[in-house]
């Protein structure tokens, strides 16, 4: 069996979910993660080496993300939480532009 190419601790608890972003080499993943790290969305370039792939984090979403798609029209990440929430992630400013509740439930 062939050994992975690289392996990243991308959450500390959960992992959910995964996108490719414009490419196969810069992945977008939605977990859950608790301490100081903290962040539910994450932005990968898996060419760099592995203390420095991820190129970009934030805590969108306190109870975990649940799923993560790629929108390229306006170059953002739109990713749903377990408590319902919903928040799009700016890729230009690497921030998130929006964030509200969109159900009672986790959106997947």
């Amino acid at each position: 069996m062939p050994l992975p190419f690289s392996r990243l601790q991308c959450h500390t608890k959960r992992g959910s979910d995964l996108c490719f972003v414009d490419s196969s080499v810069v992945l977008a993943t939605s977990g859950l993660s608790h301490g100081s790290v903290g962040t539910s969305l994450c932005l990968w370039d898996v060419l760099l080496p592995p203390a420095q792939a991820l190129v970009a984090s934030c805590a969108a979403h306190p109870d975990g993300g649940r799923c993560i798609a790629h929108c390229t029209a306006d170059r953002s990440l739109i990713s749903g939480g377990e408590n319902g929430d919903l928040a799009i992630f700016d890729l230009r400013q690497r921030r998130i532009r929006e964030k509200w509740r969109a159900h009672t439930m986790a959106v997947q």
